[in-house]
């Protein structure tokens, strides 16, 4: 798997009254080029509010560092929350298959839960990549400013302002 395509590149994409979005090619293109299979995996960001995306070999090689970091921790004498961290990891995921033009439906307790209503900003972060709400990502301080504006522009551009 050392040959995995990162995630790179954003989007903003409209969701319908269905929860139908699509993730922008150049994303989808990595999922595509990474799996077999024509299926995302969404789940919450470990600390910001927006959810990540994925493909199923992330998840395979996720597992694999988690294993390698309890090991470390373990070897330097500290406690580590195995349970909680795998929790965190791949409890709350949802695998949601794509359409040849990448849309997928997101509907549920994720959605809700990250106030994604009618659009969602995607931005690639290497081996994953981030799905917000627009609003909360220029609302969130920590969010780079240039991805602040990449977001705004997109808005903009959709009569958003």
């Amino acid at each position: 798997m050392t040959d995995r395509g990162l995630f790179s590149g954003y989007g903003l994409s409209p969701i319908d009254a269905k929860g139908r979005v699509a993730i922008p090619p150049d994303l989808r293109a990595t999922i595509e080029a990474n799996s077999a299979e024509r299926t995302l995996i969404v789940t919450q960001h470990e600390c910001d509010p927006c959810l990540i995306g994925y493909d199923r070999g992330w998840a395979t090689l996720l597992a694999e560092e988690i294993a390698r970091d309890e090991a470390l921790e373990r070897t330097a004498g500290r406690a580590f929350d195995r349970h909680n961290t795998r929790r965190r990891a791949f409890a709350i995921t949802e695998r949601l298959p794509f359409d040849t033009s990448g849309r997928f439906v997101l509907n549920g307790f994720l959605r809700e839960d990250m106030k994604l209503g009618n659009f969602a900003f995607f931005a690639g972060v290497g081996h994953v990549f981030e799905v917000w709400d627009p609003q909360t990502l220029l609302d969130t301080a920590d969010v780079d400013d240039r991805v602040k504006r990449a977001c705004r522009w997109h808005m903009a551009q959709k009569g958003l302002t």
